[in-house]
């Protein structure tokens, strides 16, 4: 352009220095031949001057008008050339895209990705109003409002909701947007992803989380949950709450006798004969083994439930047919009733629990009703009490170790410490019977300190031993989270042993956490930022959303091993375990599979992805001296 300007001028000057000379020619031959006076010379050689100027100008304006049209060209040459690149961006975006004219609500534009999305072609999608993609007008106008409204303040983030397709089924979609402006109009640009296999796979963990595996009836926690809304409104309403503990007879016998898979039948028929006899507002639940429980509400619910309870001991003591085996296995059953026998969730399940053990002592296949005599459970948590106290006192606690290896390398990575604890009266006392009482007297303030202090020392004579590249795995209690002063005395073990936050890992379990994220989240951060690994136990077991999952600040999954025992049979167990782990590391977190016992289970794990593996099949919970041994005599040790 610059060098079609120049000629432009150059023709120019051309014109006007050829007008100016044969101006000044004529003028000169007149003025000598006498045929005009100077004065009329003077006045024609200003005349030439200005058609010369005159001529002039109309070049240059040629000129001017020349580069404009040259800049438009060029400025549509570069605006096709930004739609191309910005067209062939959006259609190879994974996402479905959605542009919306934040004026009118409609949508200017979409990708092929939208057009599979939502099963329509563009035609149909342009034009259309983004409300009436969503699932209802409500959630349109609210959703719509507020996500256009974050993008016009510069904002970002994401928000879940549900989109309706041609046929008017819903996907579920994640969206991210920004926004951008167009000579004066607003514009969000959307993108707009389907998790529906991450939704599925939630509701898979969600409905486990509150689910027995096996049998399908409510768990535990969800069971837990219930008995606590009950009785809540048994208090206010001033009626009745009844918890019914069933236990079978001489299942254990059965299960010994014929293996797991006889007695995981027998265990559903008997969920089914119990969901069969129960009706109305009461939930049937399984806690665990051959131990379920019923939660009943309604009016004199004290009579209903102990006819209940007749009309269930008739039926479960009816014969049942596993395979070709007929097996007889009848039950025990334990009542207790809101306000009588106790008035919170927590009393009425331990008093059930300590009629239904009354029951069995009576000689099996009966009921009985909590009273205050039956305080066989009561003696013993009183004598555990008292045995922990005099156990801080004087000693009688052990760690034994349980190592950890990396997948990857084969090496013995980290290795856990668990308690144990003998009572002189009571014998070998497993820690699901005494961390309970620990919890409720607090303590477990005291005996969390001392298991930290104990794993602390033990790492460091294995460091002054020469045994380097292992982190000491230790399970902490929520109620030791929330004490004002534990980090200080955390601080003070671990550089009373010359440690780092680093060589420590904290093991919390998934349900205690998730009840009290709020009162611990502050502090979880906090050692993490110490430098210490955070780990959620048995993961699996208490639902944990993948919105809380990524606020807290956790580096590590412990898969259950409830769902690692049957992982090579159970087809179900196996896409759990799938799930956790592609989940976990979406998240950026490593995954450790606990009670693995076959080499059938770690290759299955191996090949899943799992980073770590814990269970018998490394070494069972052994002495501080045995687990040097078992490391110095590893190769693969890094």
């Amino acid at each position: 352009m610059i060098i079609l300007l120049g000629k432009y001028l150059w023709l120019a000057g051309i014109i006007a220095s050829v007008v100016m000379s044969e101006v000044i020619t004529v003028a000169m031959d007149l003025l000598l031949k006498g045929e005009v006076t100077y004065d009329y010379l003077a006045t024609g050689m200003v005349a030439a001057l200005l058609v010369s100027g005159i001529m002039v100008a109309g070049i240059m304006k040629m000129v001017d008008l020349e580069r404009s049209r040259q800049e438009e060209i060029a400025k549509n040459l570069t605006l096709r050339a930004s739609e191309r690149r910005y067209r062939t961006l959006i259609e190879v975006a994974s996402d479905a895209i959605l542009v919306t004219d934040t004026e009118t609500g409609t949508l200017v534009d979409c990708n092929r990705q939208a057009e599979i999305l939502l099963d329509m072609p563009r035609n149909s999608i342009l034009g259309r109003h983004l409300s009436n993609l969503y699932d209802t007008p409500q959630d349109a106008r609210s959703h719509e409002a507020d996500f256009i409204s974050r993008m016009l303040d510069g904002e970002s983030g994401t928000i879940e909701l549900q989109l309706k397709r041609a046929d008017g089924s819903l996907v579920p979609v994640e969206v991210s947007g920004s926004a951008f402006e167009i000579d004066g109009r607003h514009y969000v640009h959307g993108a707009f992803r389907d998790i529906t296999q991450r939704r599925e796979a939630e509701d898979r963990i969600k409905h486990l989380a509150h689910h027995d595996p096996l049998t399908s009836l409510p768990n535990r926690i969800f069971l837990h949950g219930r008995l606590e809304e009950a009785v809540k409104f048994a208090h206010r309403d001033q009626k009745q709450v009844a918890v019914m503990f069933i236990d079978l007879d001489n299942f254990k016998r059965i299960n010994d006798t014929l293996g797991h898979r006889i007695g995981d039948a027998l265990l559903e028929q008997v969920a089914r004969r119990l969901t069969e006899n129960v009706h109305g507002n009461h939930v049937v639940g399984r806690l665990g083994g051959d131990e379920f429980i019923i939660v009943m509400e309604g009016e004199d619910i004290g009579t209903v439930a102990a006819a209940t309870a007749e009309l269930l001991l008739e039926n479960l003591c009816r014969p049942y047919r596993v395979e070709d085996y007929q097996l007889h296995s009848c039950a025990s059953i334990g009542i207790a009733v809101f306000p009588t026998h106790g008035r919170s969730a927590e009393a009425l399940m331990k008093h059930a629990d300590a009629a239904m053990y009354h029951a069995k002592s009576r000689g099996r296949n009966t009921y009985q009703l909590f009273s205050h005599a039956i305080n066989a459970g009561v003696r013993e948590r009183v004598e555990i009490e008292n045995g922990l106290r005099e156990s801080l006192k004087h000693g009688g606690f052990k760690l034994l170790y349980q190592p950890q290896i990396d997948m990857a390398t084969g090496a013995i990575c980290s290795v856990e410490a668990l308690l144990r604890w003998h009572h002189p009266a009571l014998g070998q006392i497993t820690p699901d019977r005494f961390i309970p009482v620990a919890e409720e007297t607090k303590l477990i303030l005291p005996l969390g300190l001392w298991v930290l202090d104990q794993a602390c020392l033990q790492l460091r004579t294995w460091r002054d031993g020469g045994i380097d590249g292992l982190r000491m795995a230790v399970n902490v209690s929520v109620m030791q989270l929330q004490d004002e002063t534990f980090c200080d005395a955390l601080d003070a073990i671990v550089k009373r042993h010359g440690l780092s936050g680093s060589d420590l890992e904290l093991e919390i379990t998934e349900s205690a956490l998730m009840e009290n994220l709020g009162q611990v989240q502050a502090l979880l951060k906090s050692l993490r930022d110490y430098g210490i690994t955070l780990s959620i136990d048995d993961f699996g077991t208490g639902y944990s959303s993948l919105g809380r999952l990524k606020l807290l600040p956790i580096q590590c999954l412990k898969i259950d091993r409830s769902f690692v025992k049957d992982i090579e049979t159970d087809e179900g167990d196996a896409k759990i375990c799938d799930g956790i782990i592609a989940l976990g590391h979406s998240l950026g977190l490593k995954i450790v599979a606990e009670g693995v016992e076959t080499v059938a289970q770690k290759n299955f794990l191996q090949e899943a992805g799992c980073d770590a593996i814990q269970g018998y099949l490394i070494a069972k919970p052994l002495p501080a001296k045995e687990i040097a041994g078992l490391i110095t005599h590893s190769d693969k040790l890094r």
